[in-house]
C-alpha cells in the first residue's frame, strides 16, 4: 500500500496522516460501524500530543494496529485483541501486565464505558467545579479590594479639584469606539481561531457563525459611524479644529521624547514639560486613525467581495484577509501593551485613569505632567462657548 506520490505510508512521519485520512471521516466510519473519535482521542493522549510535537519515537497508529495486518480487536489474530495486548504494549512498555493494558488509549470522556472511564469523567467534572470555585473566589476577593481603591481614588481626585480635559462629545466618541473595538476583536478572533476553547465555549452558548457575523458587522458599522462623526466634529466645530491642531505631530514631540527618556533613565532631573497632549497620546491617536482606515477598508472588501472584485484584482480579497487579521493583532496588542499602561498600569494613574470617564484630570496631575497645558486649551463645559465662537 502506497500513497498517491509513491511514499510508503508505514513510515513513522506518514502513518498518522495516512490513517487519519479515512478515520476522521464521520460519514465513512458510520458506514462501517467504526467509532469516529479514534483520531481525536489519539491526538489527546500522550502519544498523540508527543507525536504532534515532532517526536516519532512514541506509538502511532501502526505501532498498535499494525500496517498490512490490521484486523478488528474481535479477531484473535489482531494486535489489539485482548489476548495480544500485553505483547503489543510490551513492545514499548516492557513488563506491561494485564492491568496496564486495560488502560484505554482511545479514551472518550463523552462516552464512558467502564468503571474507570466513569471515575475519570467525574474527577474531571469535580476539578472543573473546584477550579471555577477557587479561582472565581480569588478573583472576586481581589476585585472587591481593587474596586475599593478605584472608589477611593475617584473621591480623592474630585476633592483635589479637577480640570476639564475632554468635552462630553469626546467622552461619548471614545466610549462608543472602545465598545465597538472590543466586540470586533472578540468576534473577529472567534472566526480566525475557531478551535480555541473560548471560541468553542461561545459556540456552545449559542453564538453561532450567523449570529457572530451579524454582531461583528453591526459593531463595524458603529465604529465607522463614530469615525465619520469624529471627522465631522474635527472639521466643523471650533474646538474640534483646535484639538486636531494640538494633537498634530511636531518637532517638539521629538524633544519631549528625548527628555522623557533621559529623565526616566536617570540622566536628567528635569521631566519633560508636556502640553495638553504628550507624544504617547499623539502616537496612539494617529495609530488609531491609520488602523481604523485600514480595518474599515479591508473589512468592507471582505464584506462585499463580489462588488470589490468587480473593479479590483481577485487577489485583493486574500490580501485584505491577511491585512485585516494582522492589523487586528497589531491594534489589540498596542492597546494592551501601550494604551493600558498609560490608563491603568502607570504608577501615577493606577488603578485607573478617569479622564475618559469624567472628561477631567486632577489639577495636581495636570500641573505635574502637563505644565505647558494652558487654560485656553481646556475643553469647553456643556453649554459654554469657545473663544472662537465668542
Amino acid at each position: 500500500m502506497t500513497e498517491a506520490n509513491g511514499a510508503d505510508p508505514t513510515q513513522p512521519h506518514l502513518v498518522r496522516r495516512t490513517c487519519s485520512a479515512c478515520h476522521e471521516s464521520e460519514a465513512l466510519m458510520n458506514t462501517y460501524g467504526v467509532t469516529a473519535t479514534r483520531v481525536s482521542t489519539y491526538r489527546s493522549s500522550y502519544h498523540g500530543l508527543a507525536n504532534a510535537r515532532g517526536n516519532t519515537d512514541v506509538a502511532d497508529c501502526a505501532s498498535c494496529h499494525g500496517t498490512h495486518d490490521i484486523l478488528p480487536s474481535s479477531d484473535p489474530r489482531s494486535k489489539v485483541a485482548p489476548a495480544n495486548l500485553e505483547a503489543t504494549c510490551g513492545a514499548c512498555h516492557p513488563g506491561a501486565g494485564s492491568r496496564f493494558v486495560r488502560h484505554p488509549v482511545h479514551f472518550d470522556p463523552s462516552n464512558p464505558t467502564t468503571t474507570g472511564d466513569i471515575i475519570v469523567l467525574w474527577v474531571k467534572r469535580i476539578y472543573w467545579v473546584l477550579i471555577l470555585a477557587v479561582l472565581g473566589g480569588m478573583f472576586l476577593h481581589n476585585l472587591i479590594i481593587l474596586l475599593y481603591y478605584v472608589r477611593k481614588k475617584w473621591r480623592e481626585e474630585k476633592a483635589q479639584g479637577e480640570r476639564v480635559r475632554f468635552a462630553r462629545s469626546e467622552v461619548i466618541q471614545h466610549s462608543l469606539f472602545a465598545l465597538s473595538f472590543i466586540v470586533l476583536v472578540f468576534t473577529g478572533f472567534m472566526l480566525a481561531y475557531p478551535d480555541q476553547w473560548w471560541a468553542q465555549a461561545m459556540l456552545n452558548l449559542g453564538l453561532t457563525e450567523s449570529i457572530r457575523r451579524v454582531i461583528h458587522r453591526v459593531s463595524a458599522v458603529v465604529m465607522i459611524a463614530v469615525s465619520l462623526y469624529h471627522i465631522a466634529w474635527v472639521a466643523f466645530t471650533p474646538y474640534g479644529r483646535a484639538e486636531i491642531r494640538r494633537i498634530f505631530p511636531s518637532l517638539r514631540d521629538v524633544r519631549e521624547f528625548i527628555q522623557n527618556m533621559r529623565f526616566h533613565l536617570g540622566r536628567s532631573e528635569q521631566p519633560a514639560a508636556f502640553s495638553k497632549f504628550d507624544y504617547p497620546g499623539k502616537a496612539e491617536y494617529w495609530a488609531l486613525v491609520w488602523g481604523t482606515a485600514v480595518m474599515a477598508l479591508t473589512g468592507l472588501i471582505l464584506w462585499f467581495p463580489v462588488l470589490a472584485t468587480s473593479f479590483l484584482p481577485s487577489w485583493i480579497v486574500k490580501v485584505s484577509t491577511v491585512v485585516h487579521l494582522f492589523e487586528a493583532w497589531l491594534a489589540t496588542l498596542a492597546i494592551l501593551i501601550f494604551h493600558f499602561f498609560y490608563v491603568i498600569f502607570h504608577p501615577e494613574v493606577y488603578p485607573l485613569s478617569f479622564s475618559m470617564i469624567r472628561g477631567t484630570m486632577p489639577r495636581k496631575m495636570a500641573e505635574h505632567h502637563h505644565p505647558a497645558w494652558t487654560p485656553d486649551m481646556d475643553a469647553p463645559t456643556p453649554g459654554a462657548k469657545t473663544d472662537e465662537e465668542n
